[in-house]
């Protein structure tokens, strides 16, 4: 059986695993966004030179 002590340190580090993946998908899901608003801005902007052109 494990002791309190380092039941304790082990569920804090589950923990700080948990929030760090949270944070990681977080930014992962912002960067997509802005990728594919990115995308989309280029698109537009493609689109209105040849309406010009």
């Amino acid at each position: 059986m494990v002791n309190a002590e380092v039941r304790g340190l082990l569920w804090a580090t589950e923990q700080s695993l948990e929030m760090s993946l949270a944070l990681v998908e977080a930014l992962l899901d912002e960067v997509e966004a802005r990728s594919a608003t990115a995308a989309l801005l280029r698109r537009s902007m493609h689109a209105g030179q040849s309406a010009a052109g």
